[in-house]
């Protein structure tokens, strides 16, 4: 096989998920800890710079608050989100959290 057709079936897989993952709504993970609600997140802050995890406060003593965290952190906080409330996985199928059963779907008119 060339690299022409390795990179054809690499583009239509990433179609195909894409198409699949277009379904979904999406919206943040809620977790909760003694400082109160929050979700998580992460990025850079310039090219350079080194990844950046956080957790943002929705409610409680921290409300409104950006506070940074370990990568250790948020994968731990990460990992329980999915088990609550599930995840997509490589070929953009929906697995169950225990909390969220079901994802919502928009349909599609194509």
């Amino acid at each position: 096989m060339n690299s022409f057709a390795g990179f054809a079936l690499l583009d239509a897989f990433i179609l195909y998920r894409d198409l699949k993952e277009s379904q979904y709504e999406w919206a943040p993970y809620i977790l909760q800890d003694l400082d109160g609600i929050f979700t998580i997140g992460y990025g850079k802050n310039g090219w350079f710079s080194s990844m950046k995890y956080w957790k943002t406060y929705q409610s409680g003593p921290n409300e409104g608050q950006k506070v940074y965290i370990e990568k250790d952190e948020f994968n731990f906080w990460k990992k329980e989100a999915e088990a609550l409330w599930g995840r997509l996985d490589f070929w953009g199928n929906f697995v169950p959290g225990l909390l969220n059963p079901e994802l919502p779907t928009a349909k599609l008119e194509i």
